[in-house]
């Protein structure tokens, strides 16, 4: 596997990414995704293909104050939910990127709150 891969923006032009994953779960609800070009398994999860970007990480003097904004299609399953009623109940985010020849994780935290934009959500 590579750890970078080719994108296509909205502009028509291509761009290098670095593969990552996102691991949302929701009680005993998980859903896990890529911004990769390709399916990928990892700790016996398959990850889908997903138009995803993110923030950078934002860190504060307390954990509660360490954000990370990330942005998804509206298309997504798990945007869809959380636009209605998910946000009742804790969802936690892991983030993992493919380094050298695996993926390691590099972020955790909860969701707080969702925005909804034009043709995603934030």
């Amino acid at each position: 596997m590579m750890q970078f891969f080719k994108r296509v923006l909205g502009n028509g032009r291509e761009t290098i990414a670095r593969r990552e994953l996102y691991l949302f779960k929701t009680g005993s609800v998980v859903r896990a995704y890529t911004n990769g070009d390709a399916f990928v398994e990892h700790l016996g999860y398959s990850f889908e293909p997903h138009a995803i970007k993110r923030g950078r990480h934002k860190s504060g003097a307390a954990l509660e104050k360490e954000v990370m904004d990330i942005e998804f299609s509206l298309r997504s399953e798990l945007a869809q939910n959380l636009s209605r009623s998910e946000l009742e109940e804790l969802t936690t985010v892991e983030m993992f990127a493919y380094e050298g020849t695996e993926f390691s994780q590099f972020w955790s935290g909860r969701l707080v709150k969702v925005k909804p934009k034009s043709e995603g959500i934030t």
